[in-house]
């Protein structure tokens, strides 16, 4: 079978609604050219404001990285502000009003923090004691590349670690 290149123009059958047909044609004899005509014009513009939009996002979460001093600061606020969350919800309370909710978002940050520190500070093993709520949560949160779990893969870790204990 030989490739298809890319210069081809090949035939598609394709169904729609009669109100999408009619405007279609509508809009194609406002311009003066065939509906096939206007159908390849509007499907071509189509994907570049898909491309328009993604360049703009990359603009966006550029200028947020530069704002927070670059991609590795920014990558290390949202896991703190994920465990923060995470951490609140399952105290119910604020990290600003609650000492023992305080407590546990400071853990979670210290060791978040070490995780990506020189070195010589880093951890090569969990924290001594992985049921401390903001210890478990910041482990869970930061992998080695830095990727962070869902709030659903936590809740799972949450069960676990919780059926772990009364067992």
């Amino acid at each position: 079978m030989n490739p298809i290149k890319k210069s081809t123009t090949v035939q598609l059958k394709v169904r729609l609604k009669e109100p999408l047909r009619a405007r279609i044609e509508k809009a194609a004899r406002k311009q003066e050219h065939p509906m096939n005509t206007e159908i390849v014009d509007r499907l071509e513009m189509s994907f570049s404001e898909d491309e328009k939009l993604q360049l703009t996002h990359q603009i966006v979460m550029d200028g947020v990285y530069e704002q927070f001093g670059g991609i590795g600061t920014y990558s290390i606020m949202k896991l703190l502000t994920e465990a923060i969350r995470y951490i609140e919800d399952e105290t119910g309370k604020s990290w600003q009003d609650d000492r023992n909710t305080y407590e546990q978002v400071e853990t979670a940050c210290k060791v978040i923090l070490s995780r990506y520190g020189p070195e010589a500070v880093r951890r090569t093993e969990p924290a001594l004691d992985p049921l401390q709520l903001g210890e478990h949560v910041a482990s869970v949160l930061v992998t080695v590349r830095g990727e962070s779990k869902t709030r659903a893969q936590l809740e799972e870790d949450r069960k676990r670690r919780f059926e772990d204990k009364t067992q």
